[in-house]
């Protein structure tokens, strides 16, 4: 088959693993993977194994350039894909609409997987990420409330799919192994978009913990950075660092150049992790780690919802603006960690569609 995958594409490992795991599901399939801006030669050298994967700068709404139902598979793949964060973006969705379905008449075939749905800015946003869930052959999410919210408003019988996120299993799966066990606090660092107001205290916070995590434990930190692209992680953990009273008990660990077997191996080496990465948290779950979740957006509290955790941790705008003292308290304690439960949905089902699609070709 021949697979048009539409991804965000910003130098962030929980993103880039998903598509790693679509690769790796379908070896004998063609995938066009789109990526129009500035990171294209870097997602170029990051495939550049995958011989069934070529990097191309045509955008979804320009995919009538390679001819009329030339893929047999429009997919869209990743967590953010049906949020509404600005209106500017109802343009774009509806332009991407227009295109999948000009290619659904000659037998395309167009499906979104693995994401959750929201957060909304107004109706308006809402409105067109539904547009968009109705020109869907099959969707699949990675949390209740994002299944009932499909569910709900649908007009037409859409196979609808609610599966753990594709990388809860990852650790297990690839057999990756801690790099040495020892008793270092992982902390995942970032400054979520619509937040740039408070860095200061963002950074500020996570100083805090680090500076009273040393004082009361005299143990070592990571600072986990797990995007390296816009948002770029580093920064934030520099920036920290700088604020620390002792920098040489803390290291950087960064998301760069494709590095993700070491980065992972060194999240999961850690005895307990502070996660505000949506995939810090999974991964060090999928190792059975401890994990205080920083939540930043719904989908960490959906995924925390349906674990039967939801009261665990806190949210980013409660650690900014002086929770790093109860955080610290909790951490201290081991109060308000998540633990990994026996509940599963297997993440596999995200790829039911194609391989379903595939036996009918």
């Amino acid at each position: 088959m021949r697979i048009f995958v539409k991804a965000f594409l910003d130098k962030n490992l929980g993103d880039d693993l998903m598509l790693f795991e679509l690769f790796d599901a379908f070896p004998n399939d063609c995938f066009t993977l789109s990526c129009n801006n500035e990171y294209a030669a870097d997602y170029r050298r990051l495939f550049a194994n995958q011989n069934h994967v070529t990097v191309t700068r045509t955008e979804l709404w320009q995919i009538h350039t390679f001819g009329k139902g030339y893929f047999d598979v429009i997919l869209q793949i990743g967590g953010s894909i049906l949020q509404g964060s600005r209106n500017i973006g109802c343009y774009y969705r509806w332009r991407n609409i227009r295109a999948v379905c000009a290619q659904k008449k000659y037998g395309t075939h167009y499906y979104i997987t693995g994401c959750n749905v929201g957060p909304f800015i107004n109706r308006l946003t809402q409105l067109f990420v539904r547009l968009e869930i109705m020109s869907c052959n099959g969707i699949s999410v990675r949390d209740q409330a994002s299944y009932r919210f499909i569910k709900k408003g649908l007009t037409r019988n859409i196979p609808v799919v609610w599966a753990d996120d594709l990388l809860m299993g990852y650790v297990r799966r690839y057999a990756i192994h801690a790099h040495k066990s020892e008793a270092a606090l992982g902390v995942s660092v970032m400054l979520p978009r619509g937040m740039e107001a408070q860095r200061k205290a963002i950074i500020r916070a996570y100083a805090n913990i680090c500076n009273g995590y040393i004082a009361k434990t005299d143990q070592p930190i990571k600072l986990l950075c797990y995007d390296s692209g816009i948002q770029n992680d580093r920064s934030i953990a520099e920036a920290v660092i700088k604020k620390c009273f002792a920098p040489d008990h803390i290291s950087i660990v960064s998301y760069e150049n494709g590095n993700y077997s070491t980065v992972i191996a060194e999240t999961i080496s850690c005895e307990a992790v502070i996660a505000t990465r949506f995939h810090s948290m999974i991964l060090a779950l999928s190792a059975k780690i401890p994990v205080y979740p920083i939540i930043y957006s719904n989908k960490m509290q959906n995924v925390l919802n349906d674990m039967g955790q939801g009261d665990c941790g806190m949210t980013i705008e409660q650690f900014a603006n002086g929770g790093d003292r109860q955080l610290l308290g909790h951490l201290m304690r081991r109060q308000h960690f998540v633990y990994r439960n026996a509940r599963t949905h297997s993440s596999n089902k995200h790829f039911a569609f194609i391989k379903k699609l595939q036996e009918t070709l």
